[in-house]
Formats: structure tokens, sequence, C-alpha cells
């Protein structure tokens, strides 16, 4: 078997990262810090720049994200020391697929050792990074083998702190020193009542059972493995050095025992983007090189002359594009000057959701663009509810270009909430610090769409104040990540319809549903669905979700079946929405979905909205 794995671009945005832990062969690992994997020539000279996203609307919002946590102004950061990068998986050097191009950590670092050579006590619970009397680090202190079974527990704090369990303590129930810094293991079953750990010390021999350590208090030394110094750092393989505290931050929380398996222990917060024709005129890329970050004063005060100037200082290729596009193709200045402050200013998520939105809205037809490629308006569609025929527009959208990046991750062992519902949970950013200049992992994806809509408004036009009035008093209190306009029943209404539509959708077109993806547009009174696909490997775009356009009068009505007839009716249709809630009548047989596929963590979500 190789040393290696495989992860892609696409799964180390969304799912892993910088603080995750994978399982290999030998036994678990801990994905560290950009900075800590650098160990090859994979990484040298240009990687970075070389291989960077210039998208300019991303990077302002990655900036106003970063800075919610920041209160010292100092520290806050200006989004052009923002960079995207596809690394560490994407190397223009990359050889064959078995090159390790990104060095993990052994993680946690406690192992247990089920070898027979233990003279009858068992299996034996060690720290496998400590080096004991006349053994070596990674070895068991009894028989001295090596073992690939990492301890399945570990503690985690609700603002991303992570650690090894502090064993002696666990045991004693407080600092003792024992004879022995090894421990005896005894899984009588799985649950934790049944697994004992046992001081080995003839003269303590005291025994505790996994459910007693998690009723323990341990407090938080605000360590991240992650960002730690690796121990030996010429190995193939290391542990994240304990004693190196210079990323540990003060925190007075307590710390909770946690498989390291949980899907709570390492939540990604992520942002995708379409990336918009406007903002990817050729010569509006090549403004957004870290080069040109006072471009916008120059244009603004020196006019086109003085932009051609200003870029001839640093790249007279750079500056024969830009002359060439305006001189010799005749591109008028001043239109370019308004597309321009359009785009760097749309750093905003929401304004840039709207800007998404008002250019699917457009009825122009935009064709052969580098990012994206719509059709016109269907607007032949309708779907019956409430005895009612509301009407629907589609229109096909065959080429679009994403961009998403990993901006910070939550651990979450618990989820605790202020009164208005926001998370109390602190993220921890992925961002990788080089200088003065942050850069964070993305990777862009390429694929297709279809887009809905409605020229109504669905709450008026069907006359459902009702099941609004009852939304109201709660939605406030559903934490949206920051998302307020969507705490509206409008919002509620249409990802209903997305999730059933992304259902119906992947029974027609061939599309595995976690393939497909939501984006639900809420503005003002106005609103619609992008459903689309930019997946890598063979659920990639290839033309399934756009030929279904002539045909999608039939996915509506499947769609609208699904939300009428749930298997688990009646217990389904019974539920609404009320305090500590996300949703009405909505589970798993009838709208939940891949939480890769929803925006919103399948929440508002409710069927009463189209079922009477």
């Amino acid at each position: 078997m190789k040393n290696t794995q495989e992860i892609r671009e696409s799964q180390f945005v969304l799912v892993y990262g910088p603080g995750s832990i994978i399982e290999s062969k030998e036994g678990s690992r801990l994905i560290p810090d950009i900075y800590h994997c650098l160990g090859n020539d994979d990484y040298s000279g240009n990687t970075f720049t070389d291989n960077e996203f210039n998208d300019v609307r991303m990077k302002g919002i990655v900036a106003e994200k970063e800075n919610l946590n920041k209160d010292d102004e100092k520290e806050k950061l200006n989004k052009d020391a923002v960079h995207l990068f596809p690394l560490p998986l994407y190397s223009s050097r990359r050889q064959a697929s078995s090159r390790v191009i990104y060095k993990s950590y052994i993680f946690p670092a406690w192992k247990i050792c089920h070898a027979s050579d233990h003279g009858g006590l068992g299996s034996i619970l060690y720290d496998a990074s400590k080096p004991g009397k006349g053994r070596k680090r990674n070895t068991c202190p009894v028989c001295g083998e090596k073992s690939d079974t990492n301890v399945r527990f570990l503690l985690s704090c609700i603002d991303g702190h992570l650690d090894d369990i502090d064993w002696n303590y666990a045991v004693h129930g407080y600092h003792k020193k024992c004879k022995y810094d090894w421990f005896i293991w005894k899984p009588e079953g799985s649950s934790p009542e049944e697994i004992k750990i046992q001081c080995p010390d003839p003269k303590c021999k005291k025994e505790v059972t996994m459910l007693d350590i998690y009723a323990r208090d341990f407090d938080c030394h605000g360590r991240l493995p992650e960002k730690q110094m690796p121990l030996n750092i010429f190995g193939d393989v290391s542990f994240p050095n304990a004693d190196d505290v210079a990323e540990n931050q003060d925190c007075d929380r307590k710390m909770f025992v946690v498989q390291r398996q949980s899907s709570s222990l390492r939540v990604a917060n992520t942002f995708t983007l379409l990336r918009m024709p406007r903002a990817h005129d050729y010569v509006i890329k090549i403004l957004m090189k870290p080069n040109y970050k006072f471009a916008p004063e120059i244009i603004k005060s020196g006019g086109l002359e003085g932009l051609l100037n200003f870029v001839k200082t640093y790249s007279l290729n750079d500056y024969k594009k830009i002359d060439n596009y305006f001189n010799k193709k005749g591109k008028d200045f001043d239109s370019f000057k308004t597309s321009y402050f359009k785009s760097i200013d749309k750093t905003n998520f929401n304004d840039a959701l709207i800007d998404e939105f008002d250019l699917l809205m457009d009825e122009d037809v935009i064709i052969n663009d580098e990012n994206f490629e719509k059709g016109e308006f269907r607007d032949d569609y309708s779907i019956e509810i409430f005895e009612k025929k509301f009407p629907i527009k589609i229109r096909p959208i065959s080429k679009l270009k994403t961009i998403t990046a990993q901006i910070s991750y939550h651990r979450k062992p618990q989820v605790p909430t202020d009164e208005n519902g926001k998370l109390l949970n602190k993220p921890v950013s992925s961002g990788y610090k080089l200088g003065q200049e942050k850069w964070f992992p993305a990777f862009e994806g390429i694929g297709e769409g279809i887009f809905v809509s409605s020229d109504e408004n669905p709450i008026e036009y069907l006359g459902l104040d009702d099941i609004s009035e009852k939304w109201y008093p709660f939605i406030n209190k559903i934490d949206t990540s920051g998302r307020d306009e969507i705490k509206k029943p409008l919002f509620v209404w249409w990802h209903t319809l997305s999730h059933a539509l992304i259902n119906s959708l992947a029974i027609s077109c061939g599309y595995n549903s976690t393939s497909l993806k939501e984006r639900v547009y809420i503005n003002n009174s106005e609103a619609g669905i992008l459903i689309y696909n930019t997946s890598p490997g063979e659920d990639s775009g290839m033309g399934g979700l756009i030929d279904l356009v002539d045909s999608f009068g039939i996915v509506l009505e499947n769609a609208i079946n699904n939300l009428k007839f749930c298997s688990n009716d009646p217990l389904c249709f019974e539920e609404e929405i009320g305090d500590n809630k996300v949703n009405g009548a909505a589970c798993h047989n009838c709208l939940l979905i891949s939480e890769t596929s929803c925006e919103h963590r399948n929440t508002l979500l409710d069927r009463h909205f189209f079922v009477d």
C-alpha cells in the first residue's frame, strides 16, 4: 500500500484542510498548518503567486469575515492582503500521483498497543510522542513495538482548541506522579462504561471507565496542534510539538471529550461565488495582481494615460496588453471604469449575491464568455399549489465557474447560542500568514446550472399569510451565520422548493444529489434559485442539467408531489416551527439533503408552505 492518501482540491477546501483529522493505514493523522508542510521542492519560488486566484470579490468577503472576530483595528485584514490559492494539492511540478506533497502529524499522540507480548497485562495506552527510558519515540513502553492504533478519544473546546487527553489526570482525578507514565487499556465492550483504564503501578492500581472520564472537568490550554512546530522535522511523519506554545491562546473554557472521527470536531466555514463575466474582463484580471493594488487611485486621478504609465513601471507585458485593449481594439475607457469599480466594490457577501442575482435575472443573453453563458428565459412553466397555478420561469446556464474559499473552521463539541440564536463558538482562521499577507485555500469549479425564478411573490400570490405568521416569532432566533436578510418566510418558500427540485433533478438528470448544489437569492420581494453542478470527476457538468430545460415541467411536478407526500407522514407533516427548532415539516425522507449541497445547513425548510 502507498504511504500517501490522495485528496482532491475540492475536498481539501470543503471538508479537510489544516486542523482536520484523516485516517490512514498507520493510524490517524492531523493535517497541519500550511507552514509546517513546506518540506519539499513543490513549495519553493513562486509556488503561491503562480497559482493564485485573483478574485477581488472573494478577497473582500474573506477580509470581511476575518475581521468580524478582531477588535483591534491594527489586526484587521485589508482585502489587498488576502490571497487565494489552490495549494497544497496543485503543483506545476507535481510528478507521480504517489508523490508526497503535504506531510501530516501523528495525532492523537497517545496510542494503544494490542501486542500479545505484554506479560499478561493486555493492551497498553501510552504517549507515543515521548521516548521513554531505553525506548524510541513512537514505540510501546512494554514490548517496544510500534502501534498503528491511536486512541480514539481527545479533547476539544467550543473556541476551536484541540488537545490530547491528560490521561494521568483522567485516571487519578488529580495530577499524581505514579511509577509509570503509561496505562493498561481494558476494553470489555464498545460503550464508554465498558472501557476501563488502569494505572499499572502496584501501589496505586487506580481504575476508571471512559464514562468516568467523560464526566471530568478538563481545563483548556488554548492549544492548536495544527499550528505547532513538528517534533522531528526531518522525518516522514511527525508529532505536533506540545511544548511549542507560541500559537497557544488564552482560554477559560472547559474542554469536552470527543471521539476523533466525530463530524462535530471540525466544521469548515466556506463561501462560494460565481466568477462573474464583468469581474473577469482580462484587463480587470491584470489589475487584480498584488503589484497593482493602487490601480483604483491611479484610474480615478490619471485616466487611461496614468494607468498605462503606472502598469509600465511593473510589467512591459501587462502594459502592452492593456494598451492593445484600449488603443488598438478601441474599447471605451469610461465603460471600463464603471465595470471596474462596480467589480471591486462588491466585496460584501450579500452585495455580491445581489450582483449575481442581477446577472441571472438580466434579460440579455450572454454567450461565449470565459466564465459564464446563459440562455433565454422559458416562462411557460407553472406549479399547482393550493389549487392555484403559480408561474415559474427558468433559464439554462450552460457554463459557469465558481470559486470556493475556506475562511475558517469551528469545533463543536457543544453548540451554545445566545438569546438571539447566534452561535457562541469562535472560529479558527484557515489562513496562513506570510509576512503581512494571508493565504487561504480555495478551488475553482466549472460546470452548468439551471436558474429558477418567478415574476410573482409566492407569499402574496398564494395567500400564505397564515403560515408566514407562524414563522415570524421564531425565525429571528435561528442562526444563519450572519445572513439576516434571509430571515423571512419568502426565503423559506424558495429554499423548500430548492430542496424538492434537487431531489427531483437527481432522479431525472442522472447526477447524484450530493453533486448538485443550491443558491437561493433574495432581493427584497424578488427571489430565485440557482441549482448547479461543478463537481470534479465523473459527476462534473456534462450537459445533464441544461438538457432538462425542455422537459422541466416533469421535474417541477415530481418536486411538488414529493412535497405533498412524505413516507414519514403523518409524523413529518405534524411538525411545526417553534422554539428551539430550525424547520417546520421537513425530514430526511422528503427535504433534508447532503450538507455539501445546502448552503444553510438544512435549516429554514417547511412543507406547510406547499401542502394544505
